[in-house]
């Protein structure tokens, strides 16, 4: 490989890792600031992937409706729990519109932006005390 090839291939390296790094402070400053004025959430989750089978059509990386939930999780439950946010959003949705507006405005993020910082098979859970990125390829 040429000099200069190995020179963009390096650079490239470092352009994604800050990348990630600024991404992932951005989302981390956000989410404190939402968790301070919302006190009653305890996470905000989403899954993204790109489905196996798409019934002919392309499949597509995409990201999946995010929840906020006010119920309390650990880590042996929370990808059970989060999968259950969508069926009792009266329970496990706080429907606010503070949170309403913040879950819209995570999900207005570009979702190239999501697979750069999180992977395509990602399921992701936020809490006060981090990013938790798991592996969801047992997914359509």
């Amino acid at each position: 490989m040429s000099n200069k090839l190995k020179e963009l291939v390096i650079e490239m390296n470092a352009a994604r890792a800050r990348f990630r790094a600024e991404g992932e402070a951005a989302i981390k400053s956000a989410v404190k600031e939402f968790f301070e004025q919302n006190p009653e959430v305890t996470a905000i989750g989403w899954t993204q992937y790109a489905p196996y089978f798409n019934d002919g059509e392309p499949c597509e990386f995409g990201v999946g409706e995010m929840y906020a939930t006010s119920m309390p999780l650990d880590h042996e439950d929370f990808e059970d729990r989060m999968f259950s946010w969508g069926d009792y959003p009266d329970e496990f949705n706080p429907d606010t519109k503070e949170v309403n507006e913040f879950l819209r405005d995570l999900s207005s993020v570009p979702e190239d932006i999501y697979e750069s910082l999180f992977g395509t098979d990602s399921l992701i859970v936020i809490t006060r005390d981090g990013i938790r990125v798991e592996d969801y390829s047992d997914h359509d």
